[in-house]
Protein backbone atom coordinates (compact mmCIF):
# COMPACT_ATOMS: atom_id res chain seq x y z
CA UNK A 1 0.00 0.00 0.00
CA UNK A 2 1.67 3.48 -1.03
CA UNK A 3 0.32 6.66 -0.46
CA UNK A 4 2.09 10.11 -0.63
CA UNK A 5 1.13 13.72 -0.24
CA UNK A 6 1.45 16.43 -2.40
CA UNK A 7 1.31 20.56 -2.80
CA UNK A 8 -1.71 21.73 -4.80
CA UNK A 9 -1.03 26.06 -5.68
CA UNK A 10 0.78 27.96 -2.78
CA UNK A 11 -1.21 26.93 0.45
CA UNK A 12 -3.01 24.11 -0.32
CA UNK A 13 -2.17 19.98 0.39
CA UNK A 14 -3.76 16.14 -0.84
CA UNK A 15 -3.03 13.14 -0.06
CA UNK A 16 -3.11 10.29 -2.60
CA UNK A 17 -3.09 6.73 -1.54
CA UNK A 18 -3.88 3.19 -3.30
CA UNK A 19 -6.61 1.84 -1.92
CA UNK A 20 -6.22 -1.88 -4.05
CA UNK A 21 -8.23 -2.91 -6.67
CA UNK A 22 -12.27 -2.00 -7.12
CA UNK A 23 -14.67 -3.34 -9.54
CA UNK A 24 -15.38 -1.48 -12.79
CA UNK A 25 -16.45 -1.12 -16.48
CA UNK A 26 -14.64 0.00 -19.05
CA UNK A 27 -16.39 1.75 -22.68
CA UNK A 28 -14.69 -0.33 -25.64
CA UNK A 29 -15.82 2.70 -27.73
CA UNK A 30 -14.53 5.98 -25.65
CA UNK A 31 -11.92 3.76 -23.02
CA UNK A 32 -14.07 5.71 -19.82
CA UNK A 33 -13.96 4.21 -16.89
CA UNK A 34 -16.96 3.96 -14.42
CA UNK A 35 -16.41 2.67 -10.46
CA UNK A 36 -19.03 0.05 -9.99
CA UNK A 37 -20.37 1.78 -6.48
CA UNK A 38 -24.17 0.20 -7.11
CA UNK A 39 -25.75 -1.69 -9.91
CA UNK A 40 -23.82 -2.06 -13.59
CA UNK A 41 -24.73 0.28 -15.83
CA UNK A 42 -26.14 -0.61 -19.29
CA UNK A 43 -24.06 1.35 -21.60
CA UNK A 44 -21.71 4.16 -21.41
CA UNK A 45 -22.95 7.39 -19.78
CA UNK A 46 -20.67 9.32 -22.45
CA UNK A 47 -20.93 7.92 -25.59
CA UNK A 48 -23.72 5.16 -25.21
CA UNK A 49 -20.90 2.44 -25.91
CA UNK A 50 -21.04 -1.38 -24.52
CA UNK A 51 -18.93 -1.50 -21.48
CA UNK A 52 -17.13 -4.92 -20.03
CA UNK A 53 -16.79 -5.36 -16.57
CA UNK A 54 -13.15 -5.27 -15.13
CA UNK A 55 -11.02 -5.05 -11.76
CA UNK A 56 -8.76 -1.94 -12.04
CA UNK A 57 -6.22 -0.02 -9.42
CA UNK A 58 -8.04 2.56 -7.27
CA UNK A 59 -6.72 5.79 -5.69
CA UNK A 60 -8.22 7.86 -2.83
CA UNK A 61 -7.54 11.45 -3.26
CA UNK A 62 -8.43 14.24 -1.13
CA UNK A 63 -7.17 17.66 -1.87
CA UNK A 64 -8.45 20.98 0.70
CA UNK A 65 -5.83 20.60 3.51
CA UNK A 66 -3.91 23.63 4.53
CA UNK A 67 -0.64 22.27 5.99
CA UNK A 68 1.46 19.18 5.43
CA UNK A 69 0.39 18.14 8.99
CA UNK A 70 -3.30 17.57 8.56
CA UNK A 71 -3.11 15.84 5.23
CA UNK A 72 -0.61 13.24 6.74
CA UNK A 73 -3.16 12.75 10.02
CA UNK A 74 -5.90 12.38 7.32
CA UNK A 75 -4.12 9.95 4.90
CA UNK A 76 -2.88 8.17 7.63
CA UNK A 77 -6.40 7.32 8.92
CA UNK A 78 -7.25 6.48 5.44
CA UNK A 79 -3.90 3.91 5.27
CA UNK A 80 -4.97 2.22 8.71
CA UNK A 81 -8.49 1.80 7.46
CA UNK A 82 -7.07 -0.08 4.12
CA UNK A 83 -4.91 -2.33 6.20
CA UNK A 84 -7.81 -3.08 8.00
CA UNK A 85 -9.73 -3.83 5.08
CA UNK A 86 -12.67 -1.50 6.43
CA UNK A 87 -11.73 1.19 3.83
CA UNK A 88 -15.15 2.54 2.17
CA UNK A 89 -14.75 4.53 -1.28
CA UNK A 90 -16.35 7.84 -1.17
CA UNK A 91 -19.63 8.02 -2.69
CA UNK A 92 -22.32 10.13 -4.71
CA UNK A 93 -24.98 7.87 -2.82
CA UNK A 94 -27.92 9.55 -1.55
CA UNK A 95 -30.27 8.76 1.57
CA UNK A 96 -32.94 8.25 -0.32
CA UNK A 97 -31.21 6.69 -3.48
CA UNK A 98 -29.96 3.99 -0.87
CA UNK A 99 -33.31 3.88 1.27
CA UNK A 100 -35.60 3.52 -1.69
CA UNK A 101 -33.83 1.85 -4.43
CA UNK A 102 -31.42 -0.62 -2.78
CA UNK A 103 -32.37 -1.29 0.69
CA UNK A 104 -36.51 -1.56 0.93
CA UNK A 105 -36.31 -3.82 -2.46
CA UNK A 106 -33.26 -6.01 -0.42
CA UNK A 107 -35.33 -6.31 3.01
CA UNK A 108 -38.98 -6.94 1.69
CA UNK A 109 -38.24 -10.94 1.08
CA UNK A 110 -36.62 -11.08 4.57
CA UNK A 111 -39.40 -9.10 6.93
CA UNK A 112 -42.83 -9.51 7.67
CA UNK A 113 -45.30 -7.58 5.16
CA UNK A 114 -46.09 -5.51 8.18
CA UNK A 115 -42.75 -4.98 9.36
CA UNK A 116 -42.13 -4.08 5.66
CA UNK A 117 -45.08 -1.80 5.66
CA UNK A 118 -43.97 0.27 8.51
CA UNK A 119 -40.22 0.66 7.12
CA UNK A 120 -41.69 1.75 4.09
CA UNK A 121 -44.14 4.49 5.82
CA UNK A 122 -40.97 5.82 7.66
CA UNK A 123 -38.78 6.05 4.44
CA UNK A 124 -41.61 8.10 2.68
CA UNK A 125 -43.01 10.21 5.43
CA UNK A 126 -40.77 10.64 8.52
CA UNK A 127 -36.83 10.22 6.79
CA UNK A 128 -36.67 11.07 3.16
CA UNK A 129 -38.25 14.07 3.24
CA UNK A 130 -36.17 15.56 5.65
CA UNK A 131 -32.81 14.13 4.78
CA UNK A 132 -33.59 12.32 1.89
CA UNK A 133 -31.32 14.46 -0.46
CA UNK A 134 -28.22 14.04 2.13
CA UNK A 135 -25.11 11.82 1.23
CA UNK A 136 -25.27 8.28 2.94
CA UNK A 137 -21.77 8.77 3.99
CA UNK A 138 -22.46 12.11 5.62
CA UNK A 139 -25.43 11.18 7.69
CA UNK A 140 -23.58 11.44 11.10
CA UNK A 141 -24.99 11.25 14.99
CA UNK A 142 -25.87 15.45 14.86
CA UNK A 143 -28.14 14.66 11.93
CA UNK A 144 -29.96 12.30 13.25
CA UNK A 145 -30.66 13.80 16.72
CA UNK A 146 -31.67 16.74 14.71
CA UNK A 147 -34.23 14.42 12.79
CA UNK A 148 -35.39 12.82 15.48
CA UNK A 149 -35.67 16.48 17.32
CA UNK A 150 -37.81 17.68 14.52
CA UNK A 151 -40.16 14.63 14.09
CA UNK A 152 -41.11 14.97 18.06
CA UNK A 153 -41.76 19.05 17.51
CA UNK A 154 -43.23 18.64 13.80
CA UNK A 155 -43.36 15.34 12.35
CA UNK A 156 -46.74 15.40 11.64
CA UNK A 157 -47.57 15.64 7.69
CA UNK A 158 -49.59 19.24 8.86
CA UNK A 159 -46.34 19.64 10.53
CA UNK A 160 -47.87 21.40 13.11
CA UNK A 161 -47.82 18.54 15.86
CA UNK A 162 -45.42 16.15 16.97
CA UNK A 163 -44.90 12.48 16.97
CA UNK A 164 -44.97 10.54 19.83
CA UNK A 165 -41.90 9.33 21.26
CA UNK A 166 -42.83 5.32 20.41
CA UNK A 167 -42.77 6.30 16.76
CA UNK A 168 -39.27 8.60 16.68
CA UNK A 169 -38.55 5.37 18.14
CA UNK A 170 -39.48 3.47 15.16
CA UNK A 171 -38.22 5.38 12.90
CA UNK A 172 -34.66 5.19 14.50
CA UNK A 173 -35.13 1.34 14.44
CA UNK A 174 -35.56 1.81 10.99
CA UNK A 175 -32.60 3.58 10.23
CA UNK A 176 -30.66 1.92 12.64
CA UNK A 177 -31.63 -1.34 10.99
CA UNK A 178 -30.97 0.37 7.51
CA UNK A 179 -26.90 2.22 8.13
CA UNK A 180 -26.13 -1.84 9.39
CA UNK A 181 -26.96 -3.04 6.01
CA UNK A 182 -25.23 -0.47 4.56
CA UNK A 183 -22.39 -1.31 7.01
CA UNK A 184 -22.53 -5.13 5.95
CA UNK A 185 -22.89 -4.13 1.98
CA UNK A 186 -19.93 -1.68 2.00
CA UNK A 187 -21.78 1.42 1.78
CA UNK A 188 -20.78 3.00 4.73
CA UNK A 189 -17.69 2.70 6.97
CA UNK A 190 -19.61 2.23 10.51
CA UNK A 191 -23.36 2.86 11.73
CA UNK A 192 -23.58 6.03 12.82
CA UNK A 193 -26.99 6.11 13.80
CA UNK A 194 -27.59 7.27 17.41
CA UNK A 195 -30.59 6.63 19.59
CA UNK A 196 -33.39 9.64 20.59
CA UNK A 197 -31.85 11.54 23.31
CA UNK A 198 -34.80 13.26 24.29
CA UNK A 199 -35.66 12.54 28.11
CA UNK A 200 -38.59 10.40 28.45
CA UNK A 201 -37.97 8.76 25.23
CA UNK A 202 -38.02 5.16 25.18
CA UNK A 203 -35.15 3.06 25.32
CA UNK A 204 -33.89 2.36 21.79
CA UNK A 205 -32.94 -1.54 22.36
CA UNK A 206 -31.50 -3.72 19.55
CA UNK A 207 -32.75 -3.49 16.29
CA UNK A 208 -33.90 -6.69 15.31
Amino acid sequence: MRGHIRKRGRASFEYIVDVGTAPAQRCDACYKRFWLERKPRDSCPACGGRLRETEERRRAIKAGFHTRKEAQAAMAKVMVAVAERSYVAPSRLTVREYLTKEWLPAIEATVRPTTYRSYEQHVSFHIVPHIGSLKLEKVGGATLNALYAKLASQGKRDGKRGLSPRTVHHVHVCLHRAFRDAVRWGRLFRNRSMPPTRPGWPAPGRAK
